[in-house]
Order: structure tokens, then C-alpha cells, then sequence
């Protein structure tokens, strides 16, 4: 298979990888599997989409019984389900999804959040609910 890259890009890059201790290769197979499994390659960008919420919170079930596609949860798919029921988040979303073995929610965030409008989605995967 042949891809036509920029070479200037390419070797920049390419510099950076391996300085990193990977192969370029590996490196973009990497960015593919990120791209499937994310269904999305909404990772590379900062900016969000235009997902602002006007009114105040949001305590709203979303079960995932009827998507048949969705093999694996992800941040990108849960904000899309959300915005497609007609239900807006924050431009701070969290996602946290339940760890099995302890039946916790684990969420990452910067603490400087907490003071800002924020949206917080929790992946039941138990019985399949957002």
C-alpha cells in the first residue's frame, strides 16, 4: 500500500517519533487503531463541537439497548447520543465509564473545572446506560 505524504512532514515527524523510541510505522498504525476505535477523529481537534447548555443541570438516562453498532463506548459517541436526544452539554464534559471489577467511576479532570460549568457522563456498562 502507497500513502503520499508531504515529505518535509513526513521527516519532521518522523524525527520526533523515533526520537519517542517508536517506529513510524507503528506510529501511524497507532493513529489508525485511534481513529477506530474511536469512531471518530474528533481526538485531534481542541475545540468541541457547539454543545453549550443554557439551562441548569441534567439527570437523564440514556439506554444503550437499540445501538447495535456501539461495540465500545467512548467519550465522542456517549456526547453524540446526547446531542441527537436533544439533550446539551457543557463544553466541560467529563466521561467516566465503570470500572467492573469495583463498580466505580473513575473521572480525570483538572480541579480548576469544578468552577466552571461542567458536565459530568457516566457509562453504566452493566446495563448498558449513559
Amino acid at each position: 500500500m502507497e500513502i503520499e505524504l508531504n515529505e518535509n512532514i513526513y521527516l519532521l515527524a518522523k524525527e520526533i517519533i523515533e526520537d519517542s523510541g517508536l517506529e513510524i510505522d507503528n506510529a501511524i498504525n497507532i493513529f489508525l487503531k485511534k481513529v477506530i476505535k474511536e469512531n471518530s477523529i474528533g481526538f485531534l481537534f481542541t475545540k468541541r463541537e457547539n454543545e453549550v447548555v443554557e439551562n441548569d443541570s441534567i439527570s437523564e438516562d440514556i439506554p444503550l439497548t437499540n445501538l447495535v453498532n456501539v461495540n465500545k463506548m467512548t467519550k465522542s459517541i456517549a456526547k453524540r447520543l446526547f446531542v441527537n436526544t436533544g439533550l446539551k452539554l457543557c463544553d466541560n464534559c467529563i466521561f467516566a465509564s465503570e470500572n467492573m471489577s469495583t463498580h466505580i467511576y473513575w473521572a480525570n479532570m483538572h480541579y480548576i473545572i469544578l468552577s466552571q460549568d461542567w458536565s459530568l457522563v457516566l457509562n453504566d456498562k452493566s446495563i448498558k446506560t449513559l
